[in-house]
């Protein structure tokens, strides 16, 4: 791990859950990770990954000193992928849930506001994250938005509609780069949010997936996105076909829905987002 990019030592990916029975070689490669100029891909995706390395005790704090550098310093790092940080030995963590408490994974996320390359892919599904966890990420990518990942899927959290709202401040920054931002399976997110979202979403022109479906958004929230893609009405007055064309055409997809939920969607606002999909502006502006 330790080693440059050269000769038989590439290694582009790094799976914690291949090493996992080995707990203390793990610890080894992550204090070596900082000499690596070739790994791509940083997956911890594993039920017993973070007990495994708090049973390292007072050691453990060089575990994720050694990643949070490793996630600062690299170069070559492409996406970061963790998920399942949600359980302990005793089963799952009650605290981790809680709005404003502070989330184990916080100095990893803290980390990326150092890192001098965007990522191109930022997976944190669930992992609980809470209001103050999503708070302090966009934070982060607001003090640099070019820092911020093409892709964040933030899906199956804990996320309610404080950590949403940081979130459309982000998203209406127009250097925020982000392409996909996943918040889908987050109960917490409401109508209220989809308001702030769609409205803050009118100064982004890269956005186009924001995928919010198993949220409690209802079709009162949809109906605003269905005014963001294709603008026909203001103040109650048609309004004109610039504005129409003007509309919000680069957001093309807001999910997977199932059938039922689907439902929730207008025709409209569906034939919108497809027309978006097949780059048919002229289709939505008729």
């Amino acid at each position: 791990v330790d080693s440059s990019s050269s000769g038989d030592h590439d290694i582009d990916l790094l799976d914690a859950e291949q090493i996992i029975t080995a707990i203390e070689k793990f610890n080894v490669i992550c204090m070596r990770l900082s000499h690596n100029t070739s790994i791509e891909h940083l997956s911890l995706c594993h039920f017993n990954l973070f007990d495994s390395i708090d049973s390292l005790g007072p050691r453990s704090g060089d575990v994720y000193d050694s990643l949070s550098g490793f996630i600062e310093q690299s170069t070559s790092l492409k996406s970061i992928q963790i998920s399942r940080f949600n359980r302990t030995r005793n089963g799952r963590n009650p605290t981790v849930n809680r709005a404003h408490s502070i989330h184990p994974l916080r100095p990893l996320l803290l980390s990326l506001s150092n890192r001098r390359t965007p990522l191109e892919k930022l997976t944190l599904f669930n992992n609980r994250l809470n209001d103050m966890s999503i708070r302090e990420l966009a934070d982060v990518f607001s003090r640099k938005p070019e820092l911020t990942p093409l892709e964040i899927e933030l899906n199956d959290n804990s996320i309610g509609s404080e950590g949403c709202l940081s979130f459309a401040k982000l998203l209406s920054d127009s250097k925020c780069s982000a392409k996909k931002v996943d918040l889908s399976g987050n109960a917490g997110i409401n109508d209220n949010c989809a308001k702030e979202l769609s409205d803050r979403l009118k100064n982004n022109n890269q956005i186009e997936k924001l995928w919010l479906c198993g949220t409690s958004i209802t079709t009162e929230g949809w109906s605003e996105f269905e005014a963001l893609v294709c603008n026909i009405c203001t103040s109650g007055h048609t309004s004109s076909t610039m504005a129409t064309f003007q509309s919000k055409h680069s957001l093309s997809s807001l999910g997977h829905f199932s059938f039922e939920k689907e439902a929730l969607l207008s025709p409209r606002l569906l034939k919108y987002l497809k027309c978006n999909e097949l780059k048919d502006i002229g289709q939505v502006a008729r």
